[in-house]
C-alpha cells in the first residue's frame, strides 16, 4: 500500500469513528478554506479536562481553496471535512480537501497537537504531515507549528508553521476577530495578515483577508456562512507570475451544536 493510500484509509477510519460518536460534541473553529490550515483549532469545550476521550467534526464548502490567499483549486469549489479526537489537551485531527471539478480528494493533513487554555490566553504546539494524493507534481511534506490566541475586546491570534521538509521555510498568520451577539445568532468579523518566509523559496505578504460571517444553530447543527475578501498587491517574491490574484471567497461551515 502506498503512503498516500495509507493516509487516505486512516482519514476514512477516523471520519467514521468521529461521525458515529460526535453527536453533541464541541464546535471546532471553521477552517473556512485556510488549511493546511489550519487546520483549525477546536473551541475550549472540545478540550478534554477530565481525561475523557472526545470527538468533534466539521465540514466546509468553499467557492475555492484559498491558502494564505493563494488559489489551490483554480477558482473551483471544494469541500473540506475535518475530524478530531482529543484527550487531556492532546488532539489528533485529519483534514481533507475534495476538489469538485476533478472529483478528487487531493490533500490530507494529519495533525498531532498539544494545547492549553487559560482565562484569556490559549495556545497549541504540534506536528503536521501533509499528503497530496492526485497531485503528481506535489511532494508530501512535514511541519512543526505553534498557534496562540488572546481573548480581549478583540480576539488576537498568531500562528507559525515551519515546513521542515519540502517547503523549507515558514508561513505566518496574524489575526483579529470580534463576535457580536444578535437575536438567535452571532455576527463574526475577522481579518488576517499572511506572511511567508522562504516558504517554497517565496518571501513576502501574499494577501490580507477580511471576513464577515454569521453563526446560528439550527436542527442541532451549527451553521456558519461567511464571505471573505482577499486583498493582494505585488511585493517581495509575489510579483509577476507569482503575484496573488485578489478576489472574493464564499464558504459555509457545519459543525455539531
Amino acid at each position: 500500500m502506498t503512503r498516500a493510500r495509507r493516509f487516505t484509509v486512516c482519514f476514512a477510519l477516523l471520519a467514521y469513528v468521529a461521525c458515529g460518536q460526535s453527536v453533541g460534541a464541541a464546535v471546532p473553529e471553521s477552517p473556512a478554506g485556510d488549511p493546511p490550515v489550519s487546520s483549525s483549532v477546536a473551541e475550549s469545550d472540545s478540550t478534554s479536562v477530565d481525561g475523557a476521550l472526545q470527538f468533534a467534526w466539521a465540514a466546509t464548502y468553499a467557492s475555492w481553496y484559498s491558502f494564505q490567499g493563494l488559489d489551490y483549486s483554480n477558482r473551483r469549489s471544494v469541500s473540506q471535512p475535518e475530524v478530531s479526537a482529543t484527550m487531556r489537551g492532546v488532539s489528533i485531527s485529519a483534514w481533507g480537501n475534495f476538489d469538485h471539478s476533478r472529483g478528487e480528494l487531493n490533500e490530507i493533513d494529519l495533525t498531532l497537537q498539544w494545547g492549553w487554555e487559560g482565562e484569556r490566553f490559549s495556545g497549541a504546539l504540534g506536528y503536521a504531515n501533509l499528503q497530496y494524493p492526485h497531485r503528481a507534481d506535489w511532494e508530501p511534506s512535514q511541519e512543526v507549528l505553534g498557534e496562540f490566541a488572546f481573548d480581549g475586546p478583540l480576539e488576537v491570534s498568531a500562528s507559525v508553521h515551519w515546513d521542515v521538509d519540502e517547503g523549507r521555510g515558514r508561513y505566518w498568520e496574524l489575526g483579529l476577530g470580534k463576535e457580536l451577539e444578535a437575536p438567535g445568532a452571532s455576527i463574526l468579523f475577522g481579518a488576517a495578515l499572511y506572511f511567508q518566509d522562504r516558504y517554497y523559496e517565496l518571501t513576502g505578504v501574499p494577501a490580507v483577508e477580511t471576513r464577515v460571517g454569521v453563526r446560528r444553530v439550527w436542527g442541532g447543527v451549527t451553521w456558519e456562512p461567511s464571505v471573505a475578501r482577499l486583498w493582494a498587491w505585488e511585493n517581495g517574491d509575489f510579483e509577476g507570475p507569482e503575484a496573488v490574484e485578489a478576489g472574493w471567497l464564499f464558504s459555509l461551515s457545519l459543525s455539531p451544536r
